[in-house]
């Protein structure tokens, strides 16, 4: 047996790795560049699976504070608002099945807003029992807080969890 088919929870990434999301990530970012007078090129390169507020001032330093939120609260609102061709990430559906079969406790952890974790992972008919978003914890990906809640709530050590990321 792989040490892996034996961890006893597992936490699942949810962009790219049991929703694909890609298409409307690019459309809202394309959006918000085109809104900002910024090179959509540039945002493309670099859209997947960072935190919005910091693209946003990557892109934009001059922005102040209130601008940058009122972006990154519209640009989450586009994203959430457009769930056209979100599906499962191929395999997913698998996954999960087998996690159910074998009596594994499984969730997903993100570092979307509730919101638009609940959008995305609907539209992919993914429904984990344990879900964990970034307005849940103090830090997000990369740092453990994420995983660690998403541990607890599923009643399992986090030393015994896989996480599954695509990045």
């Amino acid at each position: 047996m792989h040490p892996l088919t034996e961890a006893a929870g597992w936490l699942l990434d949810m962009d790219g790795t049991v929703v694909d999301s890609h298409a409307v990530v690019e459309r809202a970012w394309v959006a918000w560049a085109g809104r900002r007078q910024v090179l959509p090129q540039a945002v493309l390169a670099v859209c997947h699976g960072g935190d919005t507020e910091s693209m946003i001032r990557r892109f934009r330093p001059d922005l102040d504070d209130a601008e940058v939120q009122r972006d990154a609260d519209q640009h989450i609102a586009d994203e959430t608002g457009d769930v056209a061709d979100v599906r499962p990430t191929r395999g997913a559906h698998d996954l999960i099945a087998w996690l159910e079969a074998t009596g594994r406790p499984w969730g997903v952890v993100t570092n979307a807003p509730h919101g638009l974790a609940e959008a995305r992972l609907g539209a992919a008919g993914v429904h984990p029992g344990v879900l964990v978003c970034r307005d849940d914890v103090p830090d997000g990906k990369p740092a453990p807080d994420g995983y660690l809640l998403a541990a607890e709530r599923l009643g399992v050590d986090i030393t015994a969890c896989a996480a599954v990321e695509d990045s």
